[in-house]
C-alpha cells in the first residue's frame, strides 16, 4: 500500500519538523553555550574585582607612607589607629604591613628614621585603616550587575569579614574554595553558585561572589532581544496567514463560509501594512538607528578627544614653557633652581634638609595664580625628581608642598629616566593615568625631560577636566583606553584604572586593524547592549577613545514610533471600517426575501469587457490617491496635521467613488440579490449627502492650512485638475 500525504499532511509535518529542530538547538546546543560563557565571565569578573582590590590596596599603602611621615592632607578613606586597637588574633600577624582585623583593612607603615630617629621599635610603627564596607561601597568592586552579593571570608577564623547579603550572614565552605572556583552551595532560603579567588595567600582570605542558581539558570536561557522580536514578528505574520493556509489546505469538498473569506481579506489587508511596517522598522533598527547612532558616536568622539588632546597640550606646553625658563637661567642642579625659583615665590617657601645639612626638598605653595602658570594653572603639583624618582622640589596648589616623597613606581616619571616618551604633537612625553597616594583622588601624571641632569623628570600632576568631568546625554558614556583595553580614563570616574574594556566587552581593537581605523561594534557591556565606536587619538596612536551609548535608548524612539504607527493603522482602518458601514447601512434596502447578504459582495471581481475597462480606471484613480499622498508627505512632511489631513481625505473619496461605482457596475441580478436596486436609481442619494458632509468638514479644516500656505493651495488645486482629467 503507498503512503501519501494531502496538503494537511504536509503542512503539519513540515510545522512539527522546524519546531522539533528549534527546540534541539535551543537545548542542546544554544543553553550550553551560554552556561560556559557564563561561568567565564563570573571567574573573570571575580578576579577583576581581586585585581581592583589589590590596586586600591596598593595605593592606600602608599598614602598610609605618605600619612605616616606627613601631617598635612592625606587619604580621606584612611583612619588612623593604635597597636592597642588591634584585636588579639592579628597581633600575631602585625607584621605585615598589610593584614586584615574583623572588618578592616589595617596598613602597618614603618616610621623610625624619619620623623623620629631615636624612637624605639614599637614607636617608629603606625597603623591606618579602612572599613571594608568603604572599600566595597563601590560598585567597581562589587559587580552588582554580575553578583547578587558578595563575600570575604577569613578560612584560618572561619569568620566573614564583610559581606553586603541584606539576609545576613552566609555560610562559606572554604574547603570547597580551596579546590574548586566555582561550586553550588544552598544557603537555606535559595540556591546560589560561588564563584571565589584568595584575598590574601598568608591570611587565607577568600573573595566570593555569589549568584542566584534560579538567576543564572535564567540567564544561560535568555534569549537574545533580535532574536524574540523576530520570532514576535514571524509568530504575527503566521497568525495573519493562517486564512490563507487554510483556503490553501482544505479540500474541494470542504465547505466555504463567510467568516473564512472575511478573514482572508482582513488578511490580504494587513500583510501588506504589517510587512511594509516591518520593512520601516527594519530599516530604521538596522540601517538608520545604526548610521545615526554612529554619527553621534563619532562626533562625541571627536568633541571629547580634541578636548582632551587640547588640554595635553596645554599641560606640555607649560612644561616646555617652565623647562625653556630653567634653561635660560642656566640651571644645572637643586641650589639653581631653588636660586631661581625664590625670588618668585619668597614668602611661599618651605626647604627640607637632610642629616649632613645640605638640601633635600624645596617647595613652594599656592603658585597656581603666578604669571608663570599661565598655559596650565590648575595643576596639584609641578615637580622635578632626580634619577631615582625622589621628589626634590615641587611646586604645589595646596599647602602641603613640601612633601618628601619617591614616585619611582610611577611611569611618567620611571620611564622619563629610561628615555621610553612617546611623541606628542612636537614634544615628546610620558602619560599615565594615576591615583594621588596624598588625597586618593584621580589625576593625570605627565613627564618629560627637565634638561637638567641631577634632576633630570619634570612632571606634572593635574584633574583631567576634559575627560573626568565632562557631562554626557543619559545612556551614553565614553572611556579612553590603552593598547591592551586597560580603562585609563572614563566618564564613570570610579572606573579608571579598574576595568579592561577589551574583556568586559568581548572585543580588541588592536591587531586585526590597521592603526587608525575607525570601528563600530555591537556588543554587551555594563551587562546591556551597546552601541560602541573607537578610534585612535590623533596625536597620541598608542591610545584609542571609545565611545558608546545603551541600545535600549536609542531604540526606545524607534520602538515607539513603529507601536504607534501600527496602533494608528488600525485605528485608521477601524475609522474607514465604521464609514463603510454607514455607506452600506444607507444604502441598503428592506426586502421580504429572507436572505443573507454578504456586505462584501461588491469586491467580487466579473470577467466581461465593461468590468475591465472598469478596473482599469479604478486601478488609474487608486494609483493617483496613493501618487499625491507619497508626493505630499515628501514635500509637506513636517506639516504633520495636513498629512493626516491628507489620507483621511484621498481615503474617503477613493473608498466612495470605489464603492458607488463597483456597486452600480453589479450586474443586474446581482444587485437585487443584494438588495442594491430601485427602480428609480435614487439609492445613492442618502450615501451621497453623507459623503459629502465629511467631505465638507475635512475641506474646512483644510482650509485653514491654504491661508497659511498658497504652496498647499497650488498643489492641491494642480492635482484636483489632473485627477478630473
Amino acid at each position: 500500500m503507498k503512503l501519501s500525504f494531502n496538503n494537511k499532511g504536509w503542512m503539519i509535518l513540515t510545522t512539527l519538523g522546524v519546531i522539533a529542530t528549534i527546540f534541539i538547538y535551543y537545548f542542546l546546543i544554544y543553553v550550553k553555550n551560554q552556561e560556559t560563557l557564563m561561568t567565564k565571565n563570573g571567574l573573570r569578573v571575580i578576579n577583576q574585582i581581586e585585581h581592583n582590590f589589590n590596586d586600591l590596596k596598593d595605593g592606600l599603602l602608599k598614602s598610609s607612607k605618605v600619612a605616616s611621615t606627613h601631617s598635612g592632607e592625606r587619604n580621606p578613606l584612611l583612619h588612623e589607629m593604635t597597636d592597642s586597637d588591634l584585636t588579639s588574633r592579628t597581633k600575631a600577624e602585625a607584621n605585615d604591613e598589610v593584614f586584615f582585623d574583623e572588618n578592616r583593612l589595617i596598613f602597618r607603615v614603618k616610621t623610625k628614621g624619619i620623623e623620629n630617629k631615636q624612637a624605639s621599635d614599637s614607636e617608629s610603627v603606625k597603623y591606618f585603616y579602612i572599613e571594608l564596607s568603604e572599600i566595597f561601597q563601590r560598585d567597581i568592586l562589587r559587580r552588582d550587575d554580575v553578583f547578587d552579593f558578595i563575600v570575604i571570608h577569613d578560612s584560618k577564623e572561619n569568620t566573614n569579614l564583610y559581606t553586603n547579603n541584606r539576609l545576613g550572614n552566609v555560610r562559606f565552605d572554604s574547603i570547597l574554595a580551596d579546590s574548586l572556583s566555582v561550586y553550588p552551595v544552598e544557603l537555606g532560603y535559595d540556591n546560589y553558585l560561588v564563584f571565589t579567588t584568595k584575598l590574601s595567600i598568608t591570611q587565607d582570605v577568600f573573595l566570593a561572589g555569589y549568584i542566584n542558581q534560579g538567576k543564572f539558570n535564567s540567564g544561560k536561557r535568555e534569549v537574545p532581544l533580535g532574536l524574540v522580536i523576530l520570532s514576535t514578528i514571524s509568530a504575527i505574520l503566521f497568525i495573519l496567514c493562517l486564512p490563507l493556509i487554510k483556503l490553501k489546505v482544505m479540500s474541494n469538498v470542504e465547505r466555504l463560509y463567510i467568516s473564512d473569506v472575511l478573514f482572508s481579506g482582513f488578511s490580504l489587508v494587513l500583510i501588506p501594512a504589517v510587512l511594509l511596517l516591518l520593512s520601516l522598522g527594519a530599516a530604521s533598527y538596522f540601517y538608520q538607528a545604526k548610521s545615526s547612532t554612529e554619527k553621534e558616536l563619532s562626533d562625541i568622539s571627536k568633541s571629547i578627544s580634541k578636548s582632551f588632546e587640547g588640554e595635553l597640550e596645554k599641560i606640555v606646553k607649560q612644561l616646555e614653557t617652565l623647562k625653556k625658563r630653567t634653561q635660560d637661567e642656566n640651571v644645572n642642579d637643586l641650589s639653581d633652581l631653588a636660586g631661581f625659583l625664590e625670588p618668585l615665590f619668597e614668602d611661599k617657601t618651605t626647604v627640607i634638609w637632610d642629616e649632613n645639612f645640605k638640601m633635600k626638598l624645596i617647595g613652594f605653595r599656592g603658585v597656581n595664580s603666578h604669571s608663570l602658570f599661565d598655559d596650565f594653572n590648575y595643576f596639584n603639583g609641578l615637580f622635578w625628581t632626580d634619577s631615582q624618582g625622589e621628589v626634590r622640589s615641587i611646586l604645589a596648589l595646596r599647602d602641603n608642598s613640601a612633601i618628601s616623597i619617591n614616585l619611582n613606581h610611577r611611569k611618567y616619571i620611571s620611564d622619563v629616566v629610561k628615555n621610553d616618551l612617546v611623541k606628542f604633537k612636537d614634544s615628546e612625553i610620558v602619560l599615565e593615568s594615576i591615583r594621588s597616594v596624598t588625597d586618593g583622588s584621580f589625576e593625570v601624571g605627565v613627564g618629560i625631560k627637565s634638561g637638567i641632569e641631577s634632576l633630570p623628570v619634570l612632571a606634572l600632576s593635574a584633574p583631567m577636566r576634559s575627560t573626568m568631568y565632562s557631562i554626557v546625554k543619559k545612556g551614553y558614556g565614553f572611556c579612553i583606553v590603552d593598547r591592551k583595553g586597560n580603562t585609563l580614563f572614563h566618564s564613570n570616574i570610579e572606573k579608571n584604572l579598574n576595568e579592561n574594556f577589551y574583556e568586559e566587552t568581548n572585543l580588541n581593537f588592536e591587531g586585526k586593524e590597521i592603526d587608525g581605523a575607525q570601528n563600530f561594534y555591537i556588543s554587551k557591556y555594563n551587562g546591556k547592549e551597546q552601541y560602541i565606536y573607537s578610534r585612535q587619538l590623533d596625536n597620541l596612536p598608542d591610545l584609542r577613545i571609545i565611545t558608546f551609548a545603551d541600545k535600549q535608548y536609542i531604540h526606545t524612539k524607534y520602538t515607539i514610533t513603529l507601536y504607534t504607527t501600527l496602533l494608528l493603522y488600525l485605528v485608521f482602518l477601524l475609522l474607514l471600517g465604521l464609514i463603510y458601514s454607514i455607506f452600506y447601512l444607507l444604502n441598503l434596502r428592506t426586502t421580504k426575501l429572507k436572505q443573507l447578504v454578504f456586505p462584501l459582495n461588491w469586491l467580487k471581481p466579473y470577467d466581461t469587457e465593461k468590468h475591465h475597462l472598469l478596473y482599469k480606471y479604478l486601478f488609474g484613480l487608486n494609483g493617483l490617491g496613493i501618487f499625491y499622498l507619497v508626493v505630499t508627505t515628501l514635500l509637506f512632511q513636517n506639516q504633520h496635521e495636513f498629512l493626516l489631513n491628507s489620507l483621511m481625505l484621498v481615503s474617503l473619496i477613493l473608498l466612495f467613488i470605489n464603492f458607488h461605482y463597483l456597486t452600480i457596475n453589479l450586474p443586474v441580478q446581482k444587485r437585487i440579490f443584494s438588495v442594491y436596486y430601485t427602480r428609480d436609481n435614487n439609492v445613492f442619494i442618502p450615501s451621497f449627502i453623507f459623503a459629502g458632509i465629511i467631505l465638507l468638514a475635512i475641506i474646512v479644516n483644510r482650509a485653514n492650512y491654504w491661508i497659511d500656505a498658497n504652496s498647499l493651495f497650488l498643489w492641491d488645486f494642480g492635482m484636483l485638475i489632473f485627477g478630473v482629467a
